[in-house]
């Protein structure tokens, strides 16, 4: 049995996000897209894998943590397809789903744990058939050739704001990713103090492959849990390698399949205006209103009310965007549409007067934010504070 070579240039790999994909399953790669269907029964190979773990501790304030997808090797393309709403944001990437500030409080504890691969053969690809079952209209451009099974999970830690702490519960989880690196059974060799240290972490987010893993809020009902799993002889997938149909069926499909991905600095540019501009929208919705409305209601209402609405048009101008940019990347990815209308949608004049709005706003609310701290004190000390004249 020949089996398809996953490590052929033609092949992409792809984080499996939706984790319902199986050998012979097609794929929209213009989207990102698994198109589920029936487990076919396809002639297939599984190799075991061996220590294939993988823990790692990222801070929230560092460049690892600001770009968290990356950092958890969720490959450029399929980066894009999340941030730009093209693909569901569940399994791992549910992340994304979630706007709560990252900090320096904040740390990543991302494990990942291969158990087996899986390959089709060629002959299973061609006794699938799949030119007789596709319909012109079908979007897909691939098919799945390889999976690991395995786990996948990303944790979010909030530490306790108490400075003094951070460096023992930072030492503590560097411990436990050297434990799960080397698939160790960690519990048993925490120490008593150690043990009572983690449980001050009482903010426990988790993100996974494994919808029984994503219910807990405990490190230690998590630490047990991934024990338990990992003795199981039953997984979902956590990687799907993935065929061109084009190459497939080059003699049916060749002119009628087109993919086409960025050059890796467009890629780049692309994503990391993205996350810039879903960063200021998350940080002006988040950190807008409950301090400054409870400081200053009664004294600043006009100004406050005026810098509101300035979000609110800035986050419907954000929208429009990414639902301009999405339709642009899949142009591209079909070849309907030029690289060049990237690189333009990029430059133009209304990403310089976005630029402008986002900083006005800035500094409005960085002068309103003064006046509630100034009204705060004021108050404290049994001052009264009176709008006597407000200048803009």
């Amino acid at each position: 049995m020949v089996l398809s070579d996953n490590s052929s240039a033609n092949v992409i790999k792809r984080k499996a996000i939706n984790a319902f994909g199986c050998l012979g399953s097609l794929y929209d790669g213009c989207r990102d897209y698994l198109l589920v269907q029936d487990n076919r029964n396809v002639q297939r190979q599984s190799f075991k894998s061996s220590g294939s773990a993988k823990c790692i501790v990222i801070q929230g304030n560092s460049d690892a943590g600001r770009n968290i997808l990356r950092t958890i090797d969720i490959e450029n393309d399929l980066r894009l397809s999340l941030l730009l709403n093209l693909t569901p944001k569940i399994g791992i990437a549910a992340i994304l789903n979630n706007s709560y500030r990252i900090n320096e409080y904040t740390r990543f504890l991302y494990y990942s744990w291969i158990d087996r691969e899986e390959q089709v053969s060629n002959e299973g690809i061609r006794n699938l058939k799949l030119i007789d079952s596709i319909k012109s209209t079908t979007p897909a451009t691939h098919i799945i050739t390889g999976v690991n099974y395995g786990i996948d999970v990303l944790v979010v830690l909030q530490l306790p704001s108490e400075t003094g702490l951070i460096p023992g519960i930072d030492h503590i989880l560097q411990k436990i990713s050297r434990s799960l690196s080397n698939d160790n059974e960690i519990v048993s060799l925490l120490t008593t103090e150690e043990s009572d240290q983690i449980r001050k972490i009482t903010n426990v987010t988790v993100y996974s492959n494994i919808s029984d893993l994503t219910a807990l809020n405990n490190i230690f009902q998590l630490l047990h849990k991934l024990q338990i799993i990992k003795k199981s002889k039953s997984y979902p997938p956590i990687t799907y390698y993935l065929q061109p149909l084009a190459v497939v069926y080059s003699q049916h499909m060749r002119n009628n399949v087109k993919f086409h991905i960025l050059p890796s600095e467009l890629n780049n540019n692309l994503e990391q205006y993205v996350l810039d501009r879903r960063t200021m929208i998350i940080n002006f919705t988040r950190s807008f209103p409950k301090n400054l409305q409870n400081f200053l209601s009664g004294y600043l209402e006009g100004k406050l009310c005026n810098a509101y609405k300035e979000c609110l048009h800035m986050r419907k101008k954000y929208l429009l965007e990414i639902e301009q940019l999405s339709k642009l990347l899949i142009g591209v990815r079909n070849g309907q549409m030029e690289i060049s209308v990237i690189n333009n949608a990029l430059i133009n004049k209304e990403q310089v007067t976005l630029k402008n709005e986002h900083n006005e706003l800035v500094h409005n609310l960085n002068d309103l934010e003064a006046k509630a701290n100034l009204i705060n004190d004021l108050l404290n000390q049994n001052f009264q504070y009176c709008n006597v004249v407000e200048r803009d």
